[in-house]
């Protein structure tokens, strides 16, 4: 319908009446118009014909049928104009189209929000690498446990070992393959109520409801076989804890992080629970890091010196370079007392090596000047596994010299075979690095491997070590003569130098000396000295005399 001012369209249609009467009618019919119809009087708003023929009764019965309207001339001369109607059908057109259109983008928004919220959701809480849930997911179940208080879980914490030294010998693809493995046979031995995640580094938490910690640790292990059993060279650490869920989730992942940290201390591959003693014992741990950063600061850490003794002339042809820390409380402190815990820390244990280094071959000059009548004298200096996976090492350690002013030639380094054989292709490029330096490379504590004899003919070095334990037997125990033997030849035959330490007995001597073994060292000769106490055994004495 349309919409008008009723007393304009009023006024209009009487003109148009009008036209067809006398001028007096005209004239008659407009005053009346004016006179008897008010403007404010008519309902402004939607009209109809059955309103207007109400309305102009009203007009007949107040002129006293001077003029007479009929109903059929009102509607008659209402629809001769349909506008309103097609006006009417195309608002109402127009309102459906726009509300189709507003439903389909409501529809199309919403399919794009959900869309939006689920790709929100997956990359929150899921990792990318392996699809399983991540830390956060977990978090999120802890929350759900927490509010039914719900306190029968268990969680083993699983850390992939030396998963960085893979990463850097044979590359992120074959890491990543072995993380992904790892988690298709966790995933596969989870189920509803053995929720699994994927943390980070190729680490995975496994929760599972349990009676007690023996029925736990015998689920997991299971688990641990499984994973073993398709890949034979992984090696696991793993941490345990009982869900207590009146601790914050801060407090829980600091327990499992923990034990697991405590777990890759004992370099265990079995299961390590959560508990006080592992407190005290971080606790102790933490306090002895301070103290040797403090200790680096403070320039406390200090080389001593064992001499290499010349089975044939009985001199010393060499020096072995040996970490004591002078503590401030407790005196000098041997390796030992503090080594095997700075190990823990990479970060630290780069330092205080660096440190050591510094150290050592500023003094290799005083050394020089007194041994230089000594052919082949050099100082050895320990490198631990650490140092392996260090882009510029070597360039770092002809630094060094070059501050010092020292020839390569005098350093050598000892790497021990423990280390070699955790990443073997890693330890013999630097090894390579080394000597195209100029210096000389030494394999440390030989023939405690599996595969020694085997691999020896492949590995870069100019001089092995004969082990402490394989000493100390001869010559008594005749099997390890034998070995002892056997490892002499070889290495002569591959033009490698021998060095025998741990020598403590006259007879230990006169074996190795019959062996053709070229250095010796050992308390038999000296302990470890200091610089000066050195320099003191040069002015002396040039190790003992050997008939």
């Amino acid at each position: 319908m349309s919409i008008y001012n009723n007393a304009q369209i009023f006024r209009l249609y009487c003109s148009h009446l009008a036209a067809r009467y006398s001028y007096d009618h005209q004239v008659y019919e407009a005053k009346k118009t004016i006179e008897l119809i008010a403007p404010q009087s008519i309902p402004i708003g939607y009209t109809s014909p059955d309103r207007w023929a109400s309305m102009f009764d009203t007009f007949n019965e107040t002129s006293h049928s001077r003029v007479l309207f009929s109903k059929k001339m009102i509607y008659d001369e209402f629809y001769q104009d349909n506008t309103w109607i097609k006006r009417t059908a195309f608002g109402a057109c127009l309102a459906i189209i726009l509300m189709t259109m507003m439903y389909v983008w409501n529809r199309t928004l919403k399919s794009k929000l959900d869309a939006a919220m689920q790709k929100l959701e997956k990359e929150a809480f899921e990792d990318t690498l392996t699809g399983m849930k991540n830390r956060a997911a977990m978090m999120l179940f802890f929350e759900e446990c927490r509010a039914k208080q719900d306190n029968h879980y268990y969680l083993a914490i699983i850390d992939i070992a030396r998963l960085q030294k893979l990463n850097k010998s044979q590359g992120f693809q074959v890491a990543d393959n072995l993380i992904r493995q790892v988690s298709q046979i966790i995933y596969q031995h989870a189920d509803k109520e053995s929720p699994c995640y994927s943390l980070y580094a190729g680490k995975f938490a496994f929760i599972t409801r349990a009676s007690d910690q023996e029925s736990f640790k015998h689920n997991i292990e299971g688990l641990i076989s499984k994973i073993q059993l398709d890949n034979d060279n992984v090696s696991l650490h793993l941490g345990g804890i009982k869900l207590d869920f009146s601790l914050d989730n801060s407090a829980l992942a600091t327990r499992f992080e923990q034990s697991l940290q405590h777990a890759k201390g004992l370099k265990s591959n079995t299961l390590v629970f959560f508990s006080n003693t592992i407190v005290e014992a971080i606790e102790a741990r933490e306090s002895l890091l301070s103290l040797v950063y403090m200790g680096i600061q403070n320039d406390e850490f200090i080389p001593y010196y064992q001499p290499k003794i010349c089975t044939q002339t009985g001199k010393i042809k060499g020096l072995e370079a040996l970490i004591r820390w002078q503590h401030p409380q407790r005196g000098i402190l041997r390796p030992g007392d503090f080594l095997p815990i700075v190990e823990t820390s990479k970060n630290l244990m780069l330092k205080l090596e660096k440190h050591i280094f510094n150290k050592v071959i500023s003094e290799v000059p005083q050394l020089i000047n007194r041994f230089y009548s000594t052919p082949g004298f050099r100082v050895s200096i320990n490198l631990s596994s650490i140092q392996f996976n260090r882009d510029f090492l070597v360039r770092e350690l002809l630094d060094i010299c070059n501050h010092y002013q020292v020839d390569t030639k005098y350093i050598e380094f000892e790497l021990t075979e423990s280390s070699m054989l955790e990443d073997l292709d890693c330890a013999i490029l630097i090894s390579n690095q080394l000597q195209a330096a100029g210096f000389h490379v030494a394999l440390d504590d030989f023939g405690t491997g599996y595969s020694s004899l085997a691999y020896l003919q492949n590995l870069p070095v100019n001089v092995i070590k004969l082990d402490y334990s394989f000493v100390k037997k001869i010559p008594h125990d005749i099997r390890s003569g034998h070995v002892v033997e056997h490892i002499i030849l070889l290495a002569q035959k591959l033009g490698l130098l021998i060095v025998a330490e741990g020598v403590e007995h006259e007879e230990q001597l006169n074996y190795l000396t019959d062996l053709k073994v070229e250095l010796v060292q050992g308390f038999y000769f000296h302990k470890p000295v200091p610089l000066e106490k050195v320099i003191l055994l040069n002015d002396k004495q040039l190790g003992r005399v050997i008939s």
